[in-house]
């Protein structure tokens, strides 16, 4: 099957960093929801998101 993935790069001031998305389809609003998903837990926000990058298709 093939997926998508997506980094995302986010600064805050203690805490700098990246992490990967994979979404079944190419569509920005699952990378959003994957976004918030992430920072539910954190004390960090999804305004902290510096950069969304497309790297390209994966197969699983």
């Amino acid at each position: 099957m093939i997926k998508h993935l997506w980094e995302i790069t986010y600064t805050v001031m203690y805490n700098d960093g990246t992490f990967k998305v994979v979404t079944k389809y190419k569509d920005i609003n699952l990378v959003a929801n994957a976004i918030s998903r992430h920072f539910l837990d954190t004390d960090n926000s999804p305004e902290d998101v510096q950069d969304i990058k497309y790297l390209g298709t994966v197969f699983e």
